[in-house]
């Protein structure tokens, strides 16, 4: 749970800041956009890591799975979103919103990615460290590699 609310906070943060910059400006730019912008890719990143959070195994190959089917869901969600609050007249895709839209949607799928590598990396760690079963406790395999054989090519 605690991925889920730093990552909502993050972005929500980071276009509240932004929002009251803009309000504050001399710049004529709506901090609304900017706002909504913000929280449309704070509510698609946070709903991106329910599928990792709800899946309690230490699979590895599931956990990537999941995290992928999570950035895919960060996409729609905030499409969605953005579609739905130009439908009800909240949000103009004629103006500065799609630029906002935009921003906020990379910066959220950046942390999006910092917090399911962060889950990654600790669901698939044991408790003894990164590597705790014998097939990945072998670090390199040594095979007979014969090289006197091989030509240069034509001199």
């Amino acid at each position: 749970m605690k991925p889920i609310v730093i990552n909502f906070l993050i972005v929500a943060a980071v276009a509240a800041s932004i929002a009251l910059g803009l309000h504050f400006s001399d710049l004529r730019l709506s901090s609304g956009h900017a706002l909504a912008a913000g929280l449309i890719a704070a509510v698609a990143s946070t709903l991106a890591l329910v599928p990792v959070q709800r899946y309690t195994g230490t699979d590895a190959m599931v956990i990537v799975q999941l995290a992928l089917v999570g950035t895919v869901l960060h996409l729609i969600v905030a499409a969605l979103l953005a579609v739905a609050g130009a439908s009800l007249h909240l949000v103009s895709f004629h103006g500065a919103f799609i630029f906002w839209l935009l921003g906020a949607y990379w910066f959220s799928l950046v942390v999006l990615v910092w917090q399911l590598r962060k889950i990654i990396i600790r669901r698939t760690q044991g408790p003894h460290g990164p590597a705790t079963n014998a097939a990945a406790n072998t670090a390199a395999v040594d095979l007979p590699l014969n090289l006197s054989g091989m030509s240069r090519g034509a001199d």
